[in-house]
């Protein structure tokens, strides 16, 4: 027959265990989504004026979920060029440039671009675009 002492001990050892698996599969869950990712690099070239700034938008988390609000912002270098960076799904994703002046929105004309599966299976990838008027 156990004593009040080793029920106790079996007790913290079994939520040890119980906090251990769930540790292990967060961490399993953490990697897979990693691998399933891939970080890119936006540049796009966009004459801008001050009080513009450029962003990317698109299909899921990284690009804000086609939400502008949530988009990333890129960074202005010389000759116009904007760029940044972002962790996109490795089964592509579709996503587009918008300007972001004074909370007016102006969104790139055109079809929405696409991030190909092929371009990502062998890990990040870069991309230079320009604007579409």
């Amino acid at each position: 027959m156990r004593g009040p002492a080793s029920e106790k001990y079996a007790l913290r050892w079994e939520q040890r265990k119980s906090q251990l698996f769930e540790q292990a599969c967060e961490e399993a869950i953490r990697r897979e989504l990693a691998a399933s990712e891939a970080e890119v690099v936006f540049n796009c070239v966009r004459q801008t004026s001050v009080g513009e700034d450029v962003y990317v938008v698109g299909e899921g988390a990284g690009l804000g979920n086609w939400s502008p609000d949530h988009a990333v912002r890129l960074r202005w270098s010389p000759g116009h060029l904007w760029t940044g960076v972002a962790r996109v799904p490795r089964r592509g994703a579709q996503y587009k440039y918008v300007v972001k002046r004074m909370g007016d929105l102006e969104w790139e004309h055109g079809m929405n671009r696409e991030l190909f599966p092929d371009l990502l299976r062998n890990g990040d990838a870069t991309l230079h675009d320009h604007w579409r008027w």
